[in-house]
Parts: C-alpha cells; sequence; structure tokens
C-alpha cells in the first residue's frame, strides 16, 4: 500500500494525481483559511464563480491532522500523506477500541480492527482521502454502547461530538451512518427505558 510512497513522502501521493492532489490543495486551503465564513467558501476552482468549495467534500475534521503539519513547515503532499497513512492506524485503532468495549478480547478487538483499517472496500478506494476518515464511527458506536451500560450525559455528548466530527471528515459517512445508527437503536435499545431511547435520538 505506501511501497510507492518510501522515500518520497513529501513529493508523491498514492493512486493517482486526480483526487489525492484535490484533497492535497483541500487540506492545504484549510489551513490557511477560516473555515466556514467569507472566501474559504470560494477555493481556487471554478473562478470567477463563488461557493465552489461545496462541490466537494471540505474535509475540515482532517485539519487536526494535515493542518499541524503544514503550520510547522511541511507541504501540503506531505501533509495529504501523512493524513492518508493516520486514517488507515485511526480507523483501525477505533474498531479496536469498539471491539474490546463489546468483547473485553484484545484477539476480537485486534481483528476487528485490521478487518475494518484495512478492508477491500478502502483498498478500492484509496485516491478518495475522504473515504478513508471512517475513524469517528466506530467511536460513536463505542459512546452509545456506553450510554446504554451507563447512562451518562457525558457519552451523549460524546457520540453527538464524534458524529460531528465524522461530518466534518466526510458527509459521506453521515449519510452512510444513518440505517445503521437507526437499526442500532431499534436493536440495542429495545430493552432500555423510552426516556433513554429519546435521549440518544435527541443527541443523534
Amino acid at each position: 500500500l505506501m511501497r510507492g510512497l518510501f522515500g518520497q513522502f513529501t513529493t508523491a501521493v498514492p493512486h493517482d494525481l486526480g483526487d489525492p492532489l484535490l484533497s492535497a490543495w483541500i487540506l492545504w486551503w484549510n489551513a490557511h483559511h477560516l473555515p466556514f465564513v467569507g472566501s474559504w467558501w470560494d477555493g481556487l476552482s471554478f473562478y470567477p464563480e463563488h461557493g465552489s468549495l461545496a462541490f466537494s467534500d471540505h474535509r475540515v475534521g482532517l485539519e487536526f491532522i494535515s493542518g499541524p503539519v503544514q503550520w510547522l513547515g511541511g507541504g501540503p503532499v506531505l501533509a495529504y500523506n501523512v493524513t492518508f497513512v493516520a486514517c488507515f492506524v485511526l480507523s483501525a485503532l477505533a474498531a479496536y477500541a469498539l471491539t474490546w468495549t463489546l468483547t473485553r478480547s484484545h484477539i476480537a478487538a485486534t481483528v476487528s480492527g485490521v478487518v475494518f483499517g484495512f478492508n477491500p472496500y478502502r483498498m478500492a478506494h484509496l485516491a478518495h482521502l475522504e473515504l478513508q476518515a471512517a475513524f469517528c464511527l466506530p467511536l460513536a458506536l463505542m459512546a452509545l454502547h456506553r450510554y446504554i451500560d451507563a447512562p451518562r450525559v457525558r457519552w451523549l455528548v460524546a457520540f453527538s461530538a464524534l458524529m460531528v466530527l465524522q461530518g466534518l471528515c466526510s458527509g459521506y459517512y453521515v449519510f452512510f451512518s444513518i440505517p445503521l445508527i437507526g437499526l442500532w437503536i431499534l436493536w440495542f435499545g429495545r430493552d432500555a427505558p423510552w426516556r433513554r431511547l429519546a435521549a440518544i435520538v435527541g443527541a443523534w
């Protein structure tokens, strides 16, 4: 997966020169403009049209990875590659955390992490950074399980914050998660008091 990047992390991108360079530019743009205000929306494409950044996933949530790389002097390609690799690692760790929460088995959690972090769907979308950024969803589900086990407000806050961050990283997964979260509520919340279910739906 990373073979083509070894030794040229600052000059090469994985897969092709299409979407990866688009993502590298968007990450650079986000690092140098205040998101969601003024000219940030205009980007550098489709001039002289305004609001062109709304035509694509803005990936603002990934700035906590790519932003510091650029603010410390790294270039857009380096920031992209660091973010690209981090998405695999963070997704695997998030799935590990969710599975360990459910099973208390490090073996099951490790298998889950490897499968979620490096599955065929992800391999088929190596060029699409936004589809690699799925690490918030397992953590959001983990927060829901924690809330069912111990109904504390902090778990609902964590769930809501993680879903917001997931949307800022990849809007696709927010829409993809709608049936997943709905089915989770129906299955795992079937024996919970209605007030607890209402709180989960409200946080969602």
